[in-house]
């Protein structure tokens, strides 16, 4: 795992409110983000926080999670995203614990099943506008693709 010090995100923080957020307010559509999961991140926590329908009127949010600090309970702390997520899309390595723990070292099988249900619930009220699971296909995980689209489906 990669974590920026105090000093680095201070920097971040000031680059992302003096570029990215005038930027933001104007975009149709941002992905967030393909360099580790957005809930692990201050500074993503932040612009997370910040994207509104009053400062992004126009913006529509593509989120890039491996699903295991995609909680309700985070989910709650962000009111703010409620209509403004175009898409969820979850990244796994397959389609049973023993695999997916096997590759996605610290993932918990358990954990990723409430929290794939309940980005699906989210999907069902509206909260969200599209949902979609993406499977890393890899030698020792090929044989459970058809088992992942199943599991796609129940969620």
């Amino acid at each position: 795992m990669i974590t920026s010090d105090e000093a680095d995100r201070e920097r971040l923080d000031k680059i992302t409110q003096r570029n990215i957020f005038p930027l933001l307010s104007l975009a149709r559509e941002a992905l967030v983000t393909g360099s580790g999961d957005p809930f692990a991140s201050r500074t993503f926590r932040k612009l997370l926080a910040w994207v509104s329908d009053a400062t992004c009127p126009e913006l529509k949010l593509t989120l890039m999670t491996n699903g295991m600090l995609f909680t309700e309970r985070e989910w709650e702390k962000f009111p703010n995203l409620r209509g403004k997520v175009g898409l969820v899309k979850v990244s796994m390595d397959g389609a049973t614990r023993e695999t997916h723990e096997l590759l996605r070292r610290g993932s918990k099988w358990d954990v990723m099943q409430v929290n794939l249900k309940f980005i699906g619930a989210l999907l069902a009220r509206g909260d969200i506008d599209a949902y979609e699971l993406v499977f890393v296909v890899q030698r020792e995980n090929y044989r459970e693709m058809g088992d992942f689209v199943d599991l796609a489906q129940s969620v």
